[in-house]
C-alpha cells in the first residue's frame, strides 16, 4: 500500500517535470533539393536548441510562387 502511494504521489511531480520542458523554437528553411548535408542539420540542431524544417525547391520562381501564396510556416 505504501508503495502505491509512492508511485501516486509521484505522477504529479512527473507530470510537472514534463510539461514544463524546454520548447524548442522551429527554424523554416527555403532550400534547393539535397544542398544542405542531414548530418549538419542535425548537428545545428543540437548545438543550438531548434528544430529545423526544410522545404525544398526546384527553382527561385516555384519558391517565390509558394511564398506568395502564403505558405509560410509550412
Amino acid at each position: 500500500m505504501k508503495k502505491y502511494l509512492i508511485h501516486l504521489l509521484w505522477l504529479p511531480v512527473i507530470f510537472l517535470l514534463t510539461a514544463c520542458g524546454e520548447r524548442r523554437e522551429t527554424l523554416y528553411v527555403f532550400n534547393w533539393a539535397e544542398y544542405i548535408d542531414p548530418d549538419l542539420i542535425r548537428q545545428f540542431e543540437r548545438e543550438n536548441n531548434v528544430r529545423i524544417r526544410i522545404d525544398t525547391f526546384d527553382s527561385n520562381e516555384s519558391m517565390y510562387a509558394k511564398i506568395r501564396a502564403g505558405a509560410g510556416g509550412l
